[in-house]
């Protein structure tokens, strides 16, 4: 579904990656961990092109999008890009919903205007996945009177109503208060349940190890570590892996 060949980017002399290749095939549920600066959120916004790269390509199925040395798209790759987003759905850390808008109004925004369906059409969308991230009955309220943990699972119904093949996650908890956690991983172990391939970047190991078929670990951008969880948890290869390992699953 998604094909990463060698993919690198730098910033003012600075390489954040170098030489990532990654394939993520159809009802993938990747976990990608390691330490914070490693380059792991902007790995994904790369993929969902949000981010330039300087060289490698993306494949988003069919289409591609190739590093530009300019730090800007070509004209080509800008239609690329439009076309791999209708594909590609994003979930960030921080919710980024309209304040100004209802939750069930957030979710109907892009159906309306990206993919020019009837407003009817977009509500009776916008309702379902709002339902099937357990948040129809709160569809009226405002972001402001929302918990974080609702506010990102209507983030996750803006993303399902664009019918995406796959999902990125950056982080989707880092945000919210311990108690708001699980309501949000369970809506996700819901998704992994029913195939929707995703690429989750997670401090949740625990989460990581009972949902994810697949874990990379990324270090000083680059992967240093893929294997099965089990294999990534209980018999690392890598030392910094291990040392990561050892740091976060004690704090």
């Amino acid at each position: 579904m998604i094909a990463i060949r060698g993919l690198t980017k730098h910033f003012h002399g600075r390489v954040l990656f170098k030489g990532i290749d990654l394939r993520i095939g159809e009802k993938d549920v990747i976990a990608l961990i390691g330490p914070s600066g490693s380059g792991k959120s902007t790995l994904l916004r790369c993929i969902a092109g949000l981010e330039p790269f300087q060289q490698g390509s993306i494949h988003v199925g069919d289409i591609e999008v190739q590093g530009t040395e300019a730090h800007r798209w070509t004209r080509r790759d800008r239609g690329n890009i439009r076309r791999a987003r209708l594909r590609v759905g994003m979930v960030f850390q921080q919710f980024n919903l309209f304040p100004h808008m209802t939750a069930l109004g957030n979710v109907v925004e892009a159906p309306v205007h990206v993919l020019r369906l009837p407003r009817p059409e977009a509500e009776a969308r916008a309702r379902a996945v709002l339902d099937k991230v357990h948040m129809l009955a709160l569809a009226d309220r405002f972001p402001a009177s929302l918990s974080g943990g609702e506010k990102q699972r209507v983030a996750i119904a803006r993303a399902l109503a664009m019918n995406p093949e796959c999902i990125l996650f950056d982080e989707p908890t880092s945000s919210l208060d311990p108690e708001m956690v699980g309501e949000v991983l369970q809506v996700m172990r819901e998704l992994a349940v029913e195939g929707m391939t995703m690429l989750i970047v997670t401090h949740e190991m625990t989460f990581a190890r009972e949902v994810a078929g697949q874990v990379l670990v990324l270090d000083k951008g680059e992967i240093i570590e893929k294997g099965p969880p089990e294999k990534i948890f209980q018999d690392p290869e890598n030392e910094r892996t291990r040392l990561f390992l050892k740091r976060i699953l004690t704090r």
